[in-house]
């Protein structure tokens, strides 16, 4: 029997016919939404130690704050914070953390706030290759690095390298220099192949996390952490704050309790959304639909991905070409001559090729066969051929950028 479901994509919805009797729906545990500002007032009042007491009389702050390429929630509480940490003579200053991305604009940059500060707060997009300062057994912006007290902001998910996002990573690779990002994202080879402790929930024996870890260390002492939890549709639903290792461990563990179901069993067809803009903002930033649809696929299987893409790749022109390298080659060129449009095609591919994948998106048509996966035209197109597939059980993930399925059999 079909029924028409809606999936995420970009700003809206796709309406997909799918086979109702063959489908498992995989989804984060639900949590009712509720008003996103006094979970944040919760947190910040409740932090140990106290934003008051941490900031004391310094002269100089720097708040950073999650680049446009993700929604962080940040509209919601970058205002409570400017607000609170205001004091007659205290330089303030935001700074935005793009990693190797390219400068936010203002119209993004009042969206990341929610407000349009008072003239007493500077705002700066992070330069990785300029304004650096040595901090510690790293490069980062300079702002931060002179100011008298750091606080980080940021949401907390699974990432495909770090294990989870938010926490010190707010400032490798969010505000740190090419050199260290870049030194940092090279580890995620061992030799020719992944290193075996690098993935989405791994902190321990994971060479990238401890990496950031260890080249953050000089910032110790003088650094305040805001993390928080999303639901699928970016609500705050969970929120600490205090020490950065304190805030980011308990928001980590939050999210690993609600964002990565059980599953009894792989299957032979998964049909994965982003979960809509800005998680399918671009093929790179969609990556995670990709590495977490195909922890739920048989090897061989089949996945169905459902992602805008409305800013193309956002990857090196010249490493589209490379879909026709086997992974080993890739890997060595990477540990010659590191790029992260260059990993992110080494992710892709080793998916890739271990599956068959069928893309609805915006891109051309010729590039994504070209990447070795099957053109959809439409969410018609994609329901038909999710209906002739032979397969007792079909998994769908409505926002696998987001959910991290974990067998447990």
């Amino acid at each position: 029997m079909k029924m028409k479901h809606g999936l995420p994509y970009g700003d809206g919805e796709i309406e997909v016919e799918l086979p109702d009797d063959r489908l498992d729906w995989i989804v984060a545990e639900r949590v009712p939404e509720r008003d996103e500002l006094p979970i944040v007032l919760a947190a910040i009042d409740g932090a140990e130690p106290g934003l008051l007491e941490f900031l004391g009389r310094s002269a100089s702050v720097a708040v950073v704050v999650s680049d446009h390429t993700r929604n962080t929630g940040s509209r919601t509480y970058m205002p409570i914070l400017l607000d609170r940490i205001r004091m007659p003579g205290r330089r303030i200053t935001v700074v935005v953390a793009l990693g190797l991305h390219r400068p936010s604009t203002d119209s993004e940059i009042a969206t990341i706030l929610g407000c349009i500060p008072d003239k007493d707060v500077d705002i700066i997009n992070h330069d990785p290759d300029g304004n650096l300062e040595a901090c510690g057994q790293g490069t980062f912006c300079k702002a931060v690095v002179e100011a008298d007290k750091v606080i980080l902001t940021g949401s907390v998910s699974f990432h495909p390298m770090a294990g989870y996002s938010g926490g010190w990573k707010s400032l490798l690779p969010g505000i740190a220099s090419r050199a260290c990002v870049l030194d940092n994202h090279r580890l995620f080879f061992s030799g020719d192949k992944r290193h075996p402790g690098v993935g989405p929930a791994r902190v321990e024996l994971n060479p990238v996390s401890m990496d950031i870890r260890s080249r953050t260390r000089g910032f110790a002492g003088k650094t305040w952490c805001l993390n928080v939890v999303q639901s699928e549709s970016k609500a705050i639903v969970f929120a600490t704050a205090g020490g950065v290792d304190d805030a980011w461990t308990a928001c980590c563990g939050y999210l690993e309790r609600m964002n990565s179901p059980s599953i009894r069993r792989l299957y032979p067809v998964v049909v994965a959304s982003s979960g809509g803009y800005p998680s399918d903002f671009s093929f790179y930033q969609s990556m995670k639909t990709l590495t977490n649809a195909s922890r739920a696929c048989v090897k061989g299987g089949s996945i169905y991905l459902a992602m805008e893409c409305r800013n193309g790749w956002e990857l090196d022109e010249s490493v589209l070409s490379w879909s026709r390298d086997s992974l080993d080659t890739i890997a060595t060129r990477l540990r010659k001559e590191f790029s992260m449009s260059g990993l992110a095609m080494h992710m892709a591919l080793s998916v890739i090729r271990d599956h068959s994948i069928a893309c609805l998106s915006s891109l051309p048509e010729q590039e994504v066969c070209g990447m070795g996966m099957r053109y959809l035209a439409s969410a018609a197109d994609l329901g038909k051929a999710v209906a002739a597939e032979d397969a007792d059980r079909i998994a769908v993930i409505p926002a696998a950028a987001a959910t991290l399925p974990a067998l447990r059999r």
